[in-house]
Parts: C-alpha cells; sequence; structure tokens
C-alpha cells in the first residue's frame, strides 16, 4: 500500500501543472470497455459507453450500459488525471484517480479530435438484481476495464 501511494505521490511531482495541459471546453465521445473481473464478480460493465468532459469540471465522466444472458447494468465513473503529458507530437500519456486507476495514451491528431486507450483498476460496489447466484449486493468488487474511445472537443 505504502508502494501505491508513493507512486501517486511521485506522478503528482512529475506532473506538476500537466492537469492544464488537457483539452478544454466540451468533451463528448464513444467508449468500448472489456471488463476482466477479478473472480466471479467483476465491477463495472463491457461495452458500450458514453464519454463526457464537462467545461470547468477536472472530471472525465463516462456512462455505460451491459447486458447479458441473466443481468442488466448501469455503470458511472468518474475519473480526475493527476498526469497528462505530452509524449511526442500529438501522443499524450494520463493517470487518473477516483474509484479507478486510469493509465492510457491519448492521441489528438487534430484540435477537435482525440482518440484514447487505457486500463483502469477499479474498486467499486456491484448491485444485482437478477435471480440466484446474480442477485445482491457485493463490496468489495474489483476488475481491470480495458477501454478504447474516441472523444470530440466542442
Amino acid at each position: 500500500m505504502k508502494k501505491v501511494i508513493m507512486g501517486i505521490v511521485l506522478a503528482v511531482v512529475l506532473g506538476g501543472t500537466a492537469a492544464y495541459a488537457q483539452p478544454s471546453g466540451f468533451g463528448i465521445g464513444v467508449l468500448w470497455q472489456q471488463q476482466i473481473g477479478l473472480g466471479n464478480y467483476g465491477v463495472g460493465n463491457s461495452g458500450p459507453s458514453l464519454s463526457l468532459k464537462l467545461p470547468g469540471s477536472p472530471i472525465f465522466w463516462a456512462v455505460n450500459l451491459g447486458i447479458g444472458d441473466n443481468y442488466f447494468g448501469l455503470g458511472i465513473q468518474g475519473d480526475h488525471y493527476l498526469v497528462y503529458r505530452n509524449i511526442a507530437g500529438p501522443v499524450y500519456w494520463y493517470l487518473g484517480l477516483g474509484a479507478r486507476l486510469p493509465i492510457g495514451i491519448s492521441i489528438q491528431p487534430v484540435n477537435f479530435l482525440e482518440i484514447f486507450v487505457d486500463a483502469a483498476p477499479s474498486l467499486g460496489v456491484r448491485i444485482d438484481f437478477g435471480s440466484g447466484d446474480h442477485s445482491g449486493v457485493r463490496f468489495p468488487v474489483a476488475g481491470v476495464p480495458l477501454g478504447f474511445g474516441i472523444r470530440l472537443w466542442l
């Protein structure tokens, strides 16, 4: 645990004011996440998400929907990017913090378009309204969603 905390502190210090280099304005896009759960019940849903970044807010939001044989899932996630640094040209890397710990790569070939991929170890609560083994409240649940998205900046 100490190593995780020290890693986060180091990322913040090395990131400096990098968070302010993020695209500004209103961002909207689509995100596909593939959930890799730990055990039988991972946190979150695999499938499509709506990605939002509101002007003046430091949080990158996503709303996702999961539908399976015995379940229906609706998820909300919010990530605050602690580090957002340029690697070269239009390529950036980022590290965020929330109930997830996203780390990823963002490519901005033009000012209004962003293409990104990330992995985000997550911890959360899962409420299932199914039957049998698929019902009830579970905490903690963990997973690692792997995501690919495209966001337009307006």
